[in-house]
């Protein structure tokens, strides 16, 4: 009798998801977790905002249920449930008790200290005290961080690390203390277990601290780390130590036949301010032939922050075909830049030679970036701007006329503001406003409230500002309309923003859903082979069905690999191919208990709520992004793949297995 029971408790489950319940039903397979009808209702009321529907369930006696509720409020993110959700930080169930661990940190509210704090106490699962370690790390203020600091591991692999990852939040925040860096230090000794050097790493690469007074150690540690996810968050956070023997180490390591993530990391340590030019030069010429093409894009963002007029020469050897585009474009923004007076006609004509005799649109955006070097290329950067046919161009050039009055701003390091040049640089902002490009419109209103300049105070009437938002569209165009919100309110001297209007978000289609196994998978095919996605409805139904959607509707055919930063993401589906679009229509921010590492796929958004086509894979392990944007899908196959992935490289098709 109660094996016939859960049978026509599977019928009935199965006809919930099915297109006409009248009919005879298939077979009742649950393809993923929402044929339970009840679960849908939850993921509708979190996908929603709707703190007052979801409240029963926190106290459901189905398990099942009482979990998805409390993990649906670190989506929610209502400050106002904090007290509803900490008696579920003593719950019967650990899952749950994490939960609400986990939603009470996204609320990122000072009143879930306590009540987090009190739990810790009380608690005897280090699962659940790691989780809640974190979380205060979200919540807590400077008198937490010393708590956290002092708080007993009793070198517990669990608390430990949970106590890092709670130095890494507070990091995030800019609250630091000399003796939590101490302490972080001490945790990157071999002795300790992966989990703990990998926090304590992250921390140590991410947080505003001094390590001058760690260098020895953090050599030291370099040298001794053996794996590799540690070793280059070691490696970027060397540019906060100091000393000859730092120069010496990077010198030896970046020779290295190495991970090119660790290169990457590396090179980002010859940034710092104190560490000498000559000192690291050579080792980054050399880097800029690297085989791998994110090391050497890497290597010329070091000689556009570092170069010098004395090896203007020597960059303008970077010109040669054999030389990658993004490399090449790159050296001669940095040769441009250092040259003298008498070098600038000469570079400025091979700069123009490159534009003009490039086919590849990103290219062109690069040179165009490189012509803000000198003020007398804005009248060749505008033209080149306004009558772009491809998106990214005009993208790009309105971006690289605002570097080239940025630049002018300083002189022997000081800030000055040059209203002449400033005034003449106005009518290209007031052209792009008016051009209904939500990107010329988002760049130009940026500019507009730059107030070295005063612009306010030159333009008497600002319609044409308000007429340009009338013209846009909600939500495609929400990232330059709530630029241009923000102009409006800078020219009518608003000091309290002006809310931007709520956005239409698609519901989530269930039918859509119930229809998606488990263990869906997506093949996309790319210029440089085969990547293999496995997608986690059961975590993210909004998300799942959303891209499966644009795919069968043939949105992503031959979309492109629009932004590509050096060891952390692969970006993709914009159809502008300059991250400014997407359909007209966004979904809703999904944010699990998930973390991003190697190969995981999020969505992209301009802010919570804001997500709709583009979406991005990470090359390694991203923490700063867990739990502000969403997880949907997982690199199983093809990993490979993605760190040979380049800007303007094409997704040739998406093939849903």
């Amino acid at each position: 009798m109660k094996k016939l029971h859960v049978f026509w408790l599977g019928v009935l489950l199965f006809a919930a998801c099915s297109d006409n319940a009248n009919e005879a039903p298939e077979p009742p397979v649950a393809l993923n977790r929402f044929a339970d009808t009840t679960l849908q209702q939850i993921y509708t009321h979190q996908d929603e905002r709707n703190t007052a529907a979801l409240l029963p369930y926190l106290s459901h006696e189905n398990n099942t249920y009482r979990e998805a509720a409390t993990l649906a409020f670190g989506s929610v993110q209502d400050t106002n449930v904090i007290e509803q959700l900490a008696p579920l930080l003593n719950d019967k169930e650990e899952a749950i008790q994490k939960a609400a661990a986990y939603s009470m940190g996204q609320t990122r509210s000072g009143s879930a200290d306590g009540w987090l704090q009190g739990a810790l106490g009380q608690t005897t699962s280090h699962e659940v005290k790691k989780v809640i370690l974190e979380a205060l790390g979200k919540c807590g203020d400077e008198n937490t961080l010393n708590f956290i600091i002092s708080f007993a591991t009793n070198n517990d692999p669990l608390l430990m690390e949970g106590q890092m990852w709670a130095l890494y939040q507070f990091g995030l925040q800019r609250i630091t203390s000399k003796e939590g860096t101490a302490l972080a230090v001490q945790m990157l000794d071999a002795s300790k277990p992966y989990e703990v050097r990998f926090a304590a790493a992250h921390y140590l690469a991410r947080a505003s601290i001094d390590l001058k007074d760690h260098t020895k150690a953090m050599l030291q540690h370099f040298e001794d780390e053996p794996d590799i996810m540690v070793l280059m968050n070691i490696a970027r956070a060397l540019r906060k130590t100091q000393g000859d023997e730092v120069a010496t180490t990077i010198n030896k390591y970046l020779r290295l036949d190495t991970d090119y993530r660790a290169l990457v990391n590396t090179i980002s340590a010859c940034h710092s301010f104190w560490l000498k030019y000559d000192e690291v030069n050579e080792v980054l010429f050399e880097m800029l032939n690297h085989p791998n093409t994110q090391v050497a894009v890497k290597a010329a963002e070091y000689f556009a922050a570092r170069g010098q007029e004395k090896d203007v020469e020597r960059y303008l050897t970077y010109q040669e075909d054999s030389i990658h585009w993004r490399v090449r474009a790159k050296m001669m923004e940095v040769a441009l830049d250092k040259c003298n007076k008498a070098q600038r006609n000469e570079i400025n004509a091979i700069i123009t030679s490159l534009y003009e005799n490039t086919s590849n649109p990103y290219e062109k955006g690069a040179l165009l970036t490189a012509m803000s070097a000198d003020t007398a290329n804005r009248h060749f950067v505008a033209e080149a701007t306004f009558n772009a046919k491809e998106k990214v161009i005009s993208t790009n050039g309105i971006e690289a006329l605002g570097l080239m009055l940025a630049k002018t701003q300083f002189t022997n390091n000081k800030l000055i503001a040059d209203t002449a040049t400033a005034r003449i640089f106005l009518p290209y902002w007031i052209k792009a406003v008016q051009s209904g490009d939500v990107a010329m419109i988002g760049s130009a209103s940026k500019y507009l409230t730059d107030t070295l300049y005063s612009y306010n105070t030159t333009i008497t009437d600002d319609q044409f500002l308000k007429d340009a938002l009338a013209n846009m569209q909600l939500p495609i165009d929400i990232e330059g309309y709530a630029q241009l919100l923000a102009t409006i309110d800078y020219f009518e001297g608003n000091t309290t923003p002006t809310p931007v209007p709520d956005m239409m978000n698609n519901p989530i289609d269930w039918e859509l859903v119930c229809s998606i196994p488990e263990d869906q998978q997506v093949v996309i095919n790319t210029d440089k082979g085969d990547i293999t996605l496995q997608l986690m409805i059961n975590d993210a139904p909004g998300s799942v069905s959303n891209f499966i959607r644009l795919i069968r509707d043939g949105f992503y055919g031959q979309s492109v690999a629009h932004r590509v930063v050096p060891n952390f993401v692969v970006q993709d589906g914009c159809p502008r191919g300059d991250g400014w679009g997407g359909p007209t229509f966004s979904i809703r921010s999904e944010f699990g208990a998930l973390r991003y590492e190697t190969g995981t796929v999020g969505m992209a958004s301009a802010g919570k709520d804001t997500e709709s086509s583009q979406w991005f894979i990470t090359h390694s392990p991203t923490p700063h992004l867990n739990g502000r944007y969403s997880i949907f899908a997982q690199v199983v196959k093809g990993m490979e793949v993605v760190h040979q992935l380049e800007m303007g490289d094409r997704m040739l098709g998406f093939e849903i297995k």
